[in-house]
């Protein structure tokens, strides 16, 4: 597993040299401390050679985790205001529901295998995060055999024009995206529905048991003939993950946060 993660690029040569000599003062930092607070001193005290080894490895991966890293999510209930509502609904239209469910990051990962997908602003897969600490991969759209795996990198592109994003990834990730839909010149969207469509989804969005509307939303992304055009995102997709991950992602007893927005304690009810 080791292998893998050493291997994933670093983009050295692309950072700006006060970039670059930030990560070398912190990579010195870490590399002082463990000299003089581990066994590793005693091991690099007669080799030199093994003390700029471990400079080296500790200075590639604090790269390596920058360009490399993920976000581990989960997902929260939480109830929203009326004029919060169009921030968290994805398919432009209104919801009745009062619970909501958002993502939540808690911690930032680097994965042998999850780290090697590459990124596209329209992308074809999309990561689940389990309970139990593992990481699953669900097809968001249909893949073609030998079609590349894309993931979309740290933030969500809809409604992102293209300048925006390419800015983005750049500072981030230190490289240019050149996907099918940056390629294009396009504009990322999801409102791309037609009136059967937004019927169909709003019905379903509407329903409080995601598990029992799932697999209609699967059988009509699945319908023969259904499209799904390489620069455009579409609400079916971004609804098929959010239930997804609501279903694997969230657990009403493990809710990190609560009332008192203390760990592990549950919320207070009202007499």
């Amino acid at each position: 597993m080791y292998d893998t993660v050493h291997v994933l690029a670093t983009n050295q040569k692309r950072r700006s040299c006060k970039d670059l000599a930030m990560l070398i003062f912190f990579a010195s930092i870490v590399h002082r401390l463990l000299l003089e607070r581990t066994e590793l001193g005693t091991l690099c005290e007669s080799n030199p050679a093994r003390s700029k080894l471990l400079f080296d490895l500790l200075l590639r991966h604090v790269q390596t985790s920058l360009i490399n890293k993920k976000q581990v999510s989960h997902m929260k209930s939480c109830e929203i205001d009326q004029e919060d509502e169009y921030e968290f609904n994805y398919f432009g239209y209104d919801s009745d529901d009062e619970e909501q469910y958002e993502e939540r990051t808690h911690a930032i990962a680097v994965y042998p295998l999850f780290s090697m997908v590459n990124h596209s602003c329209i992308p074809n897969v999309a990561p689940i995060h389990l309970l139990d600490g593992r990481c699953a991969f669900v097809a968001s759209r249909p893949i073609a055999a030998g079609e590349q795996l894309f993931d979309v990198y740290g933030f969500a592109t809809m409604e992102f024009d293209r300048s925006f994003r390419l800015l983005c990834l750049e500072q981030c990730y230190n490289f240019k995206c050149r996907c099918a839909v940056c390629e294009s010149f396009s504009y990322v969207s999801v409102r791309n529905m037609n009136q059967e469509e937004e019927k169909f989804l709003r019905a379903l969005s509407d329903s409080m048991q995601v598990e029992k509307h799932l697999p209609k939303l699967i059988e009509y992304m699945n319908e023969v003939g259904r499209r799904y055009p390489k620069h455009q995102y579409t609400a079916a997709e971004v609804m098929l993950v959010r239930s997804l991950r609501i279903i694997h992602s969230y657990s009403l007893e493990d809710d990190v946060e609560n009332e008192f927005g203390y760990f592990g304690v549950p919320a207070r009810t009202n007499s």
